[in-house]
Formats: C-alpha cells, structure tokens, sequence
C-alpha cells in the first residue's frame, strides 16, 4: 500500500465528515457510563502490507513538537486515532491508535466502544502531506 512521510501532518480542523484521511483526540471522561455494545472487526493490519512501519513512523513523528499546527495540550490517557480512507480497496479504512502515556504516545489497540461509552471527542483536523513518494 502506501508509506508516509515524516513532515508537518496534523491540522486541526473541527468538522471531519467530508475528509478522508484525518484524526480525532479522545479524551476520558471521569464518571461517563455509556453503554454501546458490539462486535469491532479491524482488518487495518490486512489492508495496508506496511501496517507497522507506517504505525512507527506516525509515532515518531507524534513525538516531534512541530507535527501539530496548533498548540497541543495532551493529558494523560488521551486517545488519538489516526484513520485513512483507501478507496482503492472498496473505500475501506486503516486505523491507527495511540495513547498518551506517561508524556509520550505509545501505540495501543483500543476498543471503539470503549471511547464512546467512556470518552469524549475534544478535537479534530485534517492529515495533509503524508503520503511518501514511491
């Protein structure tokens, strides 16, 4: 599939309903007790062949000050997803997921149910520039 490039890709932008490539910060709610039950199928691993190098290099890139075009205040816990659209495979998606540990992002698997039953969305933007040239 495709690899990504290591420059400036989080823009903040709060609505997302016509992107295709963007992110969202979750951030956990004390004493928020949704109830959504189901069954999630994450097939991003099957997707994208370098799933994994695509994952450290968005993590890499997380921890470097300039690769949000805003001023990033994360608390611990935070989640960020970080989806991209592959039209090319009947509009599938890829997924990545991070959580904010200890100052750092470290990749984590999480349960969208988890996000929206204990969590709130804080914000949202645009992933620009981050394919890499084949």
């Amino acid at each position: 599939m495709h690899r990504f490039r290591q420059n400036k890709i989080l823009y903040l932008r709060k609505k997302i309903d016509e992107l295709t490539n963007y992110w969202v910060l979750h951030r956990y709610v004390k004493g928020k007790e949704n109830f959504m039950l189901g069954l999630v199928v994450d097939s991003s691993h099957l997707i994208d062949k370098n799933y994994s190098q695509n994952e450290e290099t968005f993590l890499a890139r997380l921890h470097e000050k300039d690769a949000f075009d805003f001023e990033a205040k994360f608390e611990e816990n935070d989640r960020l997803e970080i989806v991209l659209m592959y039209p090319q495979v009947d509009d599938d998606f890829v997924n990545f997921t991070f959580s904010y540990q200890n100052g750092k992002w470290q990749p984590e698997e999480f349960d969208p149910f988890e996000l929206e039953n204990h969590y709130d969305v804080v914000t949202s933007g645009e992933l620009k520039n981050i394919f890499a040239q084949e």
